[in-house]
């Protein structure tokens, strides 16, 4: 978890956790740690967390307001970046006082569309990072029962997919995860002949025609 939501303090988060000499390490969002035996009970437990730890991540995140703040921070940065080029220009009409004046005025714009840009940032990672823990919240049950290499075609991670390693995973994986998942799904109920029986069809048939002659 890369987030704060509402309700919860950072020191209550659990960011992840790693496996070491026998130790889980917990790792906190206010980045504090916390140790504990290695075994699967405690990793089970801690997983169970992360998951309603998740879940209450979406329900507590008003994501409406964060896509009405992210439109309007990039509105503003826009707006203020287009007034920075005729400050620019009027500069050599005007005083050497005005000329202070309206190079503070430029100093500050390029501060605010700055400022504005980074929220922007932040508001949309957020956002993908909140679409991301949907899709897998929603596949989760699913990609358990099935055991199949190829439901990661086309995706760069090492690590199995869990509520542990989701962070290092980006939306578009999740995507395409979510997408071979369905797939599998679809087809996974079409029966396949195999070699064997390819050969024993192969075989009847070379017996009706030595038959026939």
């Amino acid at each position: 978890m890369k987030y704060t939501y509402e309700g919860t303090p950072s020191k209550e988060i659990i960011k992840n956790y790693k496996k070491e000499n026998g130790k889980i390490i917990v790792t906190f969002l206010d980045n504090s740690k916390y140790e504990m035996s290695l075994t699967e009970e405690n990793e089970r437990k801690l997983l169970d967390m992360m998951l309603k730890q998740a879940e209450e991540f979406i329900q507590n995140t008003p994501t409406h307001n964060y896509k009405v703040n992210l439109k309007a921070s990039s509105a503003f940065a826009f707006m203020c970046g287009m007034t920075i080029p005729i400050f620019n220009e009027l500069q050599d009409d005007v005083s050497s006082k005005d000329q202070f004046l309206l190079n503070f005025l430029v100093k500050v714009i390029g501060i605010t569309v700055v400022a504005n840009i980074l929220m922007a940032k932040h508001t949309f990672n957020k956002l993908n990072c909140i679409e991301k823990y949907k899709i897998y919240l929603e596949v989760r049950s699913r990609l358990e029962r099935v055991d199949n290499p190829n439901l990661y075609n086309g995706i760069k991670r090492e690590e199995k997919l869990n509520i542990n390693s989701l962070d290092n995973y980006s939306l578009k994986d999740l995507k395409n995860i979510r997408s071979n998942l369905e797939r599998y799904e679809n087809f996974s109920s079409f029966s396949y002949a195999s070699s064997q029986d390819k050969t024993l069809s192969k075989n009847k048939k070379n017996k009706k025609r030595l038959t026939k002659l």
